[in-house]
């Protein structure tokens, strides 16, 4: 589990990489360390076009205790 707290905040931070490979990478660890799936959140569009899901997705990794 301390693992798992330890990776969220760079695959949080990986959800906004430029690169779609990096943000599929990322939105897949997120899926393994809470084992819920985001189906809003689609890697290969542009992290700007999806701001809100992107925050969603902070504020539950913060109510899991893995972000602050």
């Amino acid at each position: 589990e301390t693992k798992q707290k330890a990776s969220a905040p760079a695959l949080y931070a990986a959800l906004t990489d430029p690169d779609p490979d990096v943000r599929i990478w990322a939105i897949t660890g997120i899926y393994h360390i809470t084992g819920q799936q985001v189906p809003a959140y689609d890697a290969s569009k542009p992290p700007a076009e999806q701001r809100s899901v992107i925050q969603f997705i902070g504020m539950k990794l913060r109510e899991y205790g893995m972000l602050n």
